[in-house]
């Protein structure tokens, strides 16, 4: 007598994590420095950061890339500009602090249009005067916003693109771009962010 044996092989289905890009523009006119009319809401994190919340890196080869090729003017000053490669988002480092000093100001910081909803702030894309998120750090800690102008972009001018796996430090800030996100860190407080088309934290 014959015995047959059936198997049945169950499909998992993977979901890819669509990685933040630079150049993402945001709409509105320019200032010399970035106003609060151009800052909808912000939600800041300055306690000293658990060792558990850094974020790790994936385990791509980095390379430090030359900052003076970056050194840039933008809407809110000269900075070092950059772009991620699936043009989602722009990034700078400033040579000094920039924004509100009750807030420290801010140092480092990209922006642009994504599907996350910000934790801690509002989702950005269902406002029709603020549609950009922002993500920064300087001196006071880290923060998101929702923003209506090109802050921490070149906005249409665009900026020189900063590959996977390369990293950008200068002034005591770093950057690193990766398929996961761009992250952006304080050197010595280790407080910073993660940005990405799914993904948006502050630490």
């Amino acid at each position: 007598m014959r015995i047959a044996l059936v198997m049945a092989a169950a499909a998992l289905a993977v979901g890819t994590v669509a990685g933040c890009g630079g150049g993402g523009g945001a709409h509105g006119t320019g200032a010399a420095t970035p106003t609060t009319g151009a800052i909808e809401t912000s939600a800041a994190v300055s306690a000293a950061p658990q060792a558990s919340t850094t974020p790790q890196s994936s385990g791509q080869k980095q390379v430090t890339v030359d900052p003076a090729a970056y050194l840039m003017d933008g809407p809110s000053g000269s900075g070092y500009y950059f772009a991620t490669p699936s043009g989602s988002f722009g990034c700078v480092i400033f040579p000094r602090p920039m924004g509100p000093a009750n807030e420290g100001g801010d140092v480092a910081g990209c922006q642009g249009r994504q599907a996350a909803i910000p934790s801690g702030g509002k989702d950005c894309g269902t406002n029709p005067d603020y549609l950009q998120v922002a993500d920064s750090v300087g001196p006071g800690g880290a923060r998101q916003a929702c923003v209506n102008q090109p802050i921490f972009t070149l906005g249409a001018a665009g900026a020189k693109t900063l590959a996977y796996g390369s990293r950008l430090s200068v002034n005591g800030y770093t950057c690193l771009s990766e398929q996961t996100g761009v992250t952006c860190t304080n050197d010595a407080t280790k407080h910073g962010f993660t940005i990405a088309r799914e993904l948006n934290r502050i630490f």
